[in-house]
């Protein structure tokens, strides 16, 4: 196989100075990034513009070189919307005219910017409103550029077509390769207890997660239901939040196979931000009952009878009460929702298809 460069920043992953991954070449930019509130006087919208920093950029333009005097390229990835910058790099470039884009999308960015502006109010949804207009035109530009672009979910694939009728768009949904338990019973024996698992650093994440707990806490204390929190929290939000009472905030555990186990039912309720929810594979895999808001497990080829479905959290947290002690209706859910994802969510299968996408530039099959 040909080399694969990767320009990224070093992370606890990946180690500078590291043996070669898969035949991976890693190019790894130090230093962080720039302040995100200098963007406002800027065209990128505060996720791009934080990342394009001068090592960036010329570490960018001397890894391009090599795609027109060492090697030729299949393509250029830009992984996720923050890297949309790229496109303005290759503008009049010599790469330009024969380097294929291939944009890996994330979320529909623009429609999860929509959301928390109407959130907002006061100064934050001023900001908001003019960060999300250049979001909207940066994505634009990147659906553009590219000459395939993936999307996580169908719903996504819709949004982002939108924005660009005529972009080719692909769904590559996220594989799956944690543990997977052959047999589980939900017994009396595990406490009466629910769990929501991520990681919420991210500003929508945070609030999505502020949200539901602001309504579930006070009912699941009234009903001696626990709700844990597993994953990283910011300080400020735990803070905000201190006087929760049925709520425990767990932090990143060593065994999630040993936390779900002592879980009834876990959680998906993100009312604002796209994409694929992988949580919600893990709960499945580890047989784990799914209660979610609508939309948030778009992908995942669950029925009404094998998961639980709600329109916000209100009802979500009344639906999760009323199955709580329904042992019976729990087990029937997990067993279902196994059965229905067993045979899919293979990474194998999403790398050939990448493979193809990259090399020929024509959209291979769908996966499953």
């Amino acid at each position: 196989p040909r080399t694969r460069y990767f320009l990224s920043r070093p992370t606890s992953e990946v180690a500078p100075g590291g043996e070669p991954w898969l035949g991976v070449t890693w190019r790894f930019v130090q230093g962080g990034r720039r302040p995100r509130f200098r963007s406002l006087l800027s065209g990128l919208p505060a996720m791009a513009y934080s990342l394009r920093t001068p090592a960036f950029s010329e570490a960018l333009r001397e890894t391009l070189l090599l795609a027109t005097v060492h090697e030729p390229w299949d393509a250029l990835v830009i992984d996720h919307l923050q890297s949309g910058w790229i496109v303005d790099e290759l503008q009049g470039g010599e790469s330009r005219g024969t380097l294929r884009v291939i944009f890996l999308s994330q979320n529909c960015e623009s429609k999860v910017r929509r959301g928390l502006t109407e959130m907002r109010r006061g100064p934050k949804r001023l900001v908001l409103h003019w960060d999300g207009r250049k979001v909207y035109r940066l994505e634009r530009q990147v659906l553009h550029a590219a000459s395939a672009t993936t999307a996580t979910t169908s719903q996504d694939l819709k949004e982002l077509k939108r924005l660009v009728p005529e972009a080719e768009v692909l769904v590559i949904s996220p594989g799956y390769d944690g543990a997977r338990l052959e047999h589980r019973e939900i017994t009396g024996a595990v406490p009466r207890r629910a769990v929501v698992l991520g990681t919420f650093d991210w500003h929508v994440k945070t609030e999505n997660l502020r949200r539901l707990l602001l309504v579930a806490d006070p009912a699941f204390a009234s009903a001696g239901v626990e709700l844990r929190v597993v994953g990283s929290v910011p300080e400020s939000l735990k803070r905000d939040l201190s006087d929760l009472k049925a709520t425990h905030f767990v932090g990143v555990v060593p065994s999630l196979r040993d936390e779900l186990a002592q879980a009834r039912i876990g959680i998906v309720a993100e009312r604002f931000g796209g994409g694929f929810k992988t949580k919600a594979l893990d709960y499945v895999f580890h047989r784990v009952p799914v209660a979610a808001l609508v939309d948030n497990l778009s992908g995942i080829p669950l029925s009404d009878a094998d998961c639980l479905v709600f329109p916000d959290e209100a009802a979500l947290v009344r639906g999760v009460l009323e199955v709580i002690d329904n042992l019976a209706m729990l087990e029937r859910l997990q067993k279902r929702a196994y059965e229905a994802c067993q045979h899919r969510f293979s990474w194998s299968e999403r790398g050939t298809t990448m493979r193809e996408l990259i090399t020929s530039g024509r959209f291979p099959a769908q996966t499953s």
